[in-house]
């Protein structure tokens, strides 16, 4: 499948192939306290004439790393402060100048940081989030690889969360 220019979906009969590794690792430090992170890593190549050619990020996520940290309260609450890193990539882009039908695009990395929380209450919860806690001004992969120029719209600003769950 290929996206075009010209806002069109092609169906591309070809030969692929597409590995990748995903981890994640938490740990308590003490009752309270827990850190971890994850890490995930995609790569695919498709035949185009003979030559194996790099997948795009369309098809394939960046390189993406998480960690976090987390303080539970005794009563049952918590609070957790996480970061997303996205790798910048720019491989398919180079090596699809070999393929002229390519829509291939760099990928800028970025990275954001979220706050998030719950609150026991004495019927259910409350769910809270800060989202992009530092405002930071950046564009999706999506954002950054499909369509054209009419698409790259930034992500969103710092965001707020807010809800209330009973479970039953």
């Amino acid at each position: 499948m290929r996206f075009t220019d010209d806002y069109t979906v092609e169906v591309i009969d070809t030969d692929e192939r597409v590995y990748g590794v995903e981890g994640s690792l938490s740990h308590d430090i003490s009752d309270n306290w827990q850190v971890g992170g994850s890490v995930a890593y995609t790569r695919g190549q498709y035949d185009k004439d003979g030559d194996w050619l790099e997948l795009d990020a369309v098809r394939l996520t960046p390189l993406k790393g998480t960690a976090f940290a987390q303080y539970q309260f005794d009563e049952g609450s918590n609070i957790r402060l996480q970061a997303l890193a996205i790798g910048g990539d720019d491989k398919a882009f180079k090596d699809q100048q070999k393929d002229p039908d390519s829509s291939a695009l760099p990928v800028t990395g970025y990275m954001t940081l979220d706050v998030l929380g719950q609150v026991k209450m004495p019927v259910g919860r409350v769910d809270y989030g800060v989202y992009n806690l530092l405002n930071k001004d950046y564009k999706t992969v999506y954002h950054q690889t499909t369509f054209g120029d009419l698409n790259r719209l930034p992500a969103s600003g710092t965001t707020y969360g807010l809800s209330y769950t009973i479970d039953y």
